[in-house]
């Protein structure tokens, strides 16, 4: 509809200007009063811009004469529905003596009614060959082996060869190109291909919440935490019914970052949504096993493997090995383990000799020199962002912290050289590495990976 007012998307919330209505992360309409509501509608379009409470005050009430503190009141209702903490200013920026700023980055949407996605995506003219190729690639990616990964995307690329409009087959094609990177099935050199992919969905259907949920995940491969946070969000305020967005921010902004408590509280949200997906139980297993809790861990584990997902995914990998080293079982931890380093020569020799380090301090140089080795030869695997940050779990833990962040910051350096950030940092908030994050150096790790900034936004880790 032309001349429509659009709708504005940030942090997950959806402002409605043509009903009036802003909408929560999880779809539910929010009460606001009318004169409520007019300040957050001229903030929010004025967003990034300073301004003075003269002007606002003139906007919410051009025919009225009212006391300064009745703006004060809208601002601090707004504040207390946002959830803002004091001096948090997530959303709202007092500048003092002048006036008010949103700084929440905004996504101006055209409005649209329910027919416009039908309309342009390209799913009203699917034939019945082309509608049955999407289907198969989508139950691929829910278990999600080297060959699943690639025939899905053989899927997804007839289906866009059959039909150049179909928006959804461009969105998880790039979806697919994403999964690959971060399941180690492909190099991060994929991701300019998904992100590609992901643009040419949004030129087809700018309201596709899969394609901002990939280009948003491609920002944490950057270390752009901030830009992540916001188009995830607006994907999750696109479609409130897709779990994939929430499940893709819960574990790799919220994860990586370290709010590990709210990971797990939005992911069990997920779950109620779609309690037989072993992708989002995967991830929901991962959360719980980097907090420590292997019980659920294996909970979810045991669900998503009865629903299909493979056992022999390098993830499912890392919750095995950790549940069974902390209950004492190190040579099964170690055969575990050996998994994530699999394309390695010789791989379960050194892991075994790691473990027999752990387990017996006589032996620690030997678990070194063991180290050492799969160091280096972790270096060279793609997106081995989990076997990089397991060497340092195991040297923290040999109490060699100096080789430990050593590691870390060694893969950073050869991470800038391919401008791209390994996958599955969220491992760093395992309590095994406890004391490598009391270490001073950390904050600097941190900086190099862009966290701090994003701290300073949403606050400091929760684990």
């Amino acid at each position: 509809m032309p001349g429509a007012p659009p709708v504005y998307v940030f942090d997950g919330y959806r402002l409605d200007l043509r009903g009036r209505i802003l909408f929560a992360p999880d779809g539910k309409p929010l009460p606001l009063t009318p004169r409520v509501l007019d300040t957050l509608i001229c903030l929010v379009q004025h967003s990034r811009t300073l301004l003075r409470r003269d002007s606002l005050m003139d906007s919410i009430w051009p025919d009225s004469a009212v006391e300064p503190n009745n703006l004060s009141q809208n601002i601090a209702k707004l504040r207390r529905l946002f959830g803002e903490r004091p001096g948090e200013n997530r959303f709202i920026e007092t500048v003092p003596g002048r006036g008010y700023r949103f700084i929440a980055e905004v996504h101006a949407l055209p409005a649209a009614v329910e027919t416009t996605r039908e309309r342009t995506d390209g799913s009203r003219s699917l034939d019945e060959e082309t509608e049955q190729l999407f289907r198969q690639a989508l139950r691929r990616m829910q278990r999600p082996t080297a060959e699943n990964c690639r025939l899905a995307v053989a899927n997804l690329e007839q289906c866009v060869e059959r039909n150049s409009r179909f928006a959804p087959a461009w969105a998880w094609l790039a979806d697919a190109h994403l999964f690959a990177v971060n399941l180690g099935h492909a190099s991060p050199d994929r991701l300019v291909e998904a992100e590609r992919l992901a643009y040419q969905a949004l030129e087809l259907d700018p309201r596709s919440a899969t394609a901002y949920a990939v280009i948003g995940t491609i920002d944490t491969h950057h270390g752009n935490w901030l830009a992540a946070e916001s188009r995830l969000m607006t994907a999750v305020a696109l479609d409130t019914r897709d779990f994939m967005p929430r499940t893709l921010h819960a574990s790799f902004v919220l994860m990586q970052a370290g709010h590990l408590r709210r990971a797990i509280s939005q992911l069990r949200q997920t779950f109620k949504l779609v309690p037989d997906n072993p992708v989002m139980l995967l991830n929901l297993a991962m959360a719980h096993s980097i907090a420590g809790d292997d019980n659920e861990a294996l909970s979810c584990v045991r669900l998503a493997t009865s629903f299909g997902f493979p056992e022999d995914t390098v993830l499912l990998s890392f919750v095995f090995a950790h549940a069974a080293s902390r209950a004492g079982r190190q040579a099964e931890a170690a055969a575990y383990a050996a998994r994530l380093f699999a394309p390695m020569a010789d791989c379960g020799r050194l892991v075994t000799a790691v473990f027999r380090g752990l387990e017996d301090r006589k032996v620690r140089g030997k678990a070194l020199c063991a180290l050492d080795e799969l160091r280096n030869r972790a270096l060279e695997m793609p997106g081995s962002g989990m076997a990089v940050i397991l060497v340092a779990e195991w040297l923290t833990r040999l109490g060699a912290l100096d080789l430990a962040f050593g590691a870390l910051n060694f893969a950073l350096e050869r991470d800038a050289e391919v401008h791209s950030r390994r996958p599955n940092w969220q491992t760093l908030w395992v309590p095994e590495l406890a004391a490598l994050r009391r270490d001073a150096r950390f904050q600097p790790l941190a900086e190099r990976l862009g966290l701090t900034q994003y701290w300073r936004t949403f606050g400091r880790p929760d684990c």
